[in-house]
């Protein structure tokens, strides 16, 4: 351990708080998690010591304790190409208006016709989800979702979408 942080860390530990003059110590509640360090306890407050930049955190046992980062939702995937495809089902979920109006979008059906695909669209609780066999892909991946199928109704993807500009950029996927 270097020398002047040992002396600092003995310093901090007798005086039970970070000195403020010292413009080399930055005491905030940061996650633990944003660079590896070293801790230890003392009267109650946990110090944490940035390994790399030598930045003290102190969390007090009354201190809120700083709540982790929560995962960034992720896009749903777009395949950046996607060939055979002669069939193009949307199946919505039969309660929600904004999917509902996916089905009679001009713009989409007139992109995935311009392809020389069959666009056709299906809610959730229509019996053609069971004729054609989509109930299983549905149950897997909830709705939204498309499933591109070959000509002889081979499913080629099944894609959870969850705009109406997703949608699109699986039709301009389409080659």
């Amino acid at each position: 351990m270097h020398k002047p942080l040992l002396a600092f860390l003995t310093l901090l530990i007798a005086s039970g708080s970070a000195p403020a003059e010292s413009p080399d110590i930055i005491a905030q509640s940061l996650p633990a998690i944003t660079e590896p360090s070293w801790s230890f306890s003392d009267n109650g407050a946990t110090y944490l010591v940035g390994k790399q930049s030598g930045r003290v955190t102190i969390i007090r046992s009354a201190d809120p304790q700083p709540e982790p980062e929560k995962p960034r939702p992720k896009p749903p995937p777009v395949p950046d190409q996607i060939t055979g495809v002669k069939w193009f089902s949307v199946i919505v979920d039969a309660n929600n208006p904004e999917q509902a109006a996916w089905r009679t979008s001009t713009d989409l059906r007139k992109a995935v016709e311009a392809k020389g695909i069959e666009f056709r669209t299906y809610a959730s609780i229509e019996q053609d989800i069971d004729t054609l066999g989509f109930r299983q892909m549905l149950t897997t991946s909830g709705t939204p979702c498309v499933i591109l199928q070959d000509g002889g109704g081979k499913m080629l993807k099944v894609i959870s979408p969850k705009t109406l500009d997703d949608l699109t950029k699986i039709v301009e996927a389409i080659k």
